[in-house]
């Protein structure tokens, strides 16, 4: 495996990373894989997740799928010659033991870690977590019919973050903010590209309004990013949201706030 050859966005849900990925969709010199570890995180005889049921997962087309499988695939995308980029979120990956693993507490290879270079998108509670429950509520996002406050992603995120700093021998990995990367696109991209060693294209900025079926089935989370053709701030109508998530957003509020400060 080339080092550094594989690229890594790690997110949380509703952090606008979605529409970062269609930034490296503009290139030729990349494969783009939009979340390869979710299906072992929720179908796979090894998920993490309790949203859908045994007899469920058993019967989904993901349901044999294991991180080590979704591993060998990305490190057989590498034939192709191209650089691969990846958007995931750490709560597909972290371990529940992890503390019991301080060393790696992944379910992903040490050395396959090693060997990727690892970058962060965050976006602030009040409207990734909102988000999320607009989702919910829309009634438009298939097995999603309740919200979880455990899937909101950040003390994963948190976890990761520290694990690979430290595996970094203290050098922390870019961190980008989305309301930054929403007020300036290009001053953003810029940086980000400066700061994985890839040269910037202005390409990146714009793009047709596509369904993403390339990407995976996501109706009702990505529907706005479908019909998008740069990066954009989208209003949405109030509504009113229970206590759940406004409790939520203010157990995750530290979290942000703590990794915002190492934002480029």
């Amino acid at each position: 495996m080339d080092e550094k050859k594989i690229i890594f966005l790690w997110c949380h849900p509703r952090s606008t990373s979605t529409a970062f990925l269609r930034t490296f969709m503009q290139r030729e010199d990349f494969i783009v894989e939009d979340e390869p570890f979710e299906y072992s995180y929720f179908f796979g005889p090894e998920r993490l997740s309790n949203r859908y049921s045994e007899k469920y997962c058993d019967q989904d087309k993901y349901g044999k799928e294991t991180f080590a499988n979704t591993v060998e695939k990305i490190l057989k995308m590498e034939t192709s010659g191209k650089k691969i980029f990846i958007k995931d979120m750490p709560k597909h990956i972290i371990r529940p033991d992890y503390l019991l693993h301080p060393d790696n507490p992944t379910l992903l290879p040490l050395h396959f870690i090693k060997a990727c270079t690892h970058t962060f998108l965050i976006r602030t509670p009040e409207k990734s977590i909102s988000s999320y429950y607009r989702c919910y509520s829309s009634g438009q996002c298939p097995g999603y019919d309740h919200f979880d406050p455990t899937e909101a992603g950040y003390w994963q995120l948190q976890i990761m973050y520290e694990f690979l700093t430290n595996t970094n021998n203290g050098s922390r990995p870019l961190l980008i903010e989305s309301d930054d990367l929403l007020r300036d696109p290009k001053s953003m991209m810029i940086k980000y590209c400066d700061g994985i060693q890839e040269e910037f294209d202005p390409k990146m900025l714009h793009w047709k309004p596509l369904t993403l079926e390339e990407l995976k089935d996501s109706q009702g989370f990505n529907d706005a990013v479908q019909s998008s053709t740069e990066f954009k701030e989208i209003q949405h109508e109030y509504i009113p949201y229970p206590n759940v998530v406004r409790d939520t957003i203010k157990i995750y509020m530290p979290i942000y706030e703590a990794l915002k400060k190492f934002r480029i």
